[in-house]
């Protein structure tokens, strides 16, 4: 195989060809998020792995933001998650470069509260409407993640999208 076995280790990123549709949608005047990959088959293989690896991020998340919970502990338990798939060294970016969040509220703005950010206190509410986008971060390599708009719910969060989490191999 082209790919290599571990993404940290030098490759030629010629050998990796995706592309992401990155979009939002607007209904109602609620906004939504959503993200869809594609890639090549000689890539698919190891971006398959680190996708999963930022879908068992979204899941666990999906289960633990229930009304109550801080953003702060949010941001703090996929960090925590990222750290035990052994990929901490990459999530959210790298180093000085590292963005200390993990998804954020939508709504009249793409962007605004609460932050699922390091240090954040403001409980979540039922009703609330919440991005998350954990990412993998790979330095002159690219970037592997996912994004999805949810519903706070007593039970935890409800994904809005339809479309499908893992990538579409081309």
């Amino acid at each position: 195989s082209v790919v290599p076995e571990d993404p940290n280790k030098p490759y030629d990123i010629r050998e990796i060809i995706r592309s992401n549709v990155d979009s939002t949608l607007l209904h109602d005047n609620i906004w939504a998020f959503f993200k869809l990959g594609f890639f090549v088959e000689r890539s698919a293989q190891i971006i398959r792995i680190l996708n999963n690896k930022m879908l068992d991020i979204q899941a666990l998340i999906k289960k633990s933001a229930k009304p109550g919970v801080t953003s702060g502990d949010i941001y703090d338990l996929a960090l925590k998650r990222s750290t035990e798939l052994g990929y901490a060294q990459n999530f959210m970016g790298v180093g000085k470069e590292r963005i200390r969040f993990v998804g954020h509220g939508v709504g009249v703005e793409l962007d605004e509260y609460p932050f699922l950010a390091f240090g954040q206190k403001l409980e979540l509410q039922e009703n609330m409407t919440l991005a998350l986008e954990p990412k993998l971060i790979f330095p002159q390599k690219g970037v592997v993640g996912i994004e999805n708009t949810h519903l706070v719910t007593k039970n935890g969060l409800e994904q809005f999208g339809q479309f499908q989490d893992e990538i579409v191999v081309i």
